[in-house]
C-alpha cells in the first residue's frame, strides 16, 4: 500500500537500516546500488537485506529506492564524469568495437 503524498511515514525499521549500513562502495569506490544488493546473482548480494525487503511496506521500499538513486547520483557527481573507467586489463584506445547485430541475434 502506497502512502499518500505528504503523509507522515513511519521510520524505517532499525534492522533494515542496519542491513543497509553494510558496504555501499566496491573496491574502486563505485556505489553498490540496492538492485545489486538484492540480486542473488550479483557479487554484492546481501542475503539479510533480501530477507527483510519483502516484509517492508511499499512506502518504505519506495523511499529506500529513492534514497538509493540520490546516493548513486551523489557518488557519481563526486567521482566526476571526466574520470576514465578502471579496467582489469590495459585497454587499447584503437579498439572501437561495437556490438554487432549478429551478437544480438545470438542472444535471442
Amino acid at each position: 500500500k502506497k502512502a499518500k503524498p505528504g503523509a507522515a511515514l513511519e521510520p524505517i525499521p532499525p534492522e533494515v537500516r542496519k542491513a543497509l549500513r553494510g558496504a555501499k562502495q566496491d573496491a574502486d569506490g563505485r556505489w553498490i546500488c540496492l538492485a545489486n544488493r538484492l540480486n542473488p546473482n550479483r557479487p554484492f548480494f546481501d542475503k539479510k537485506l533480501k530477507e527483510l525487503w519483502p516484509r517492508l511496506p511499499q512506502a518504505d521500499r519506495d523511499r529506500l529506492l529513492k534514497e538509493d538513486r540520490a546516493a548513486r547520483a551523489k557518488a557519481k557527481a563526486e567521482r566526476g564524469s571526466g574520470a576514465p573507467p578502471k579496467y582489469p586489463f590495459k585497454p587499447n584506445p584503437d579498439d572501437h568495437c561495437e556490438t554487432s547485430p549478429a551478437a544480438y541475434r545470438d542472444l535471442s
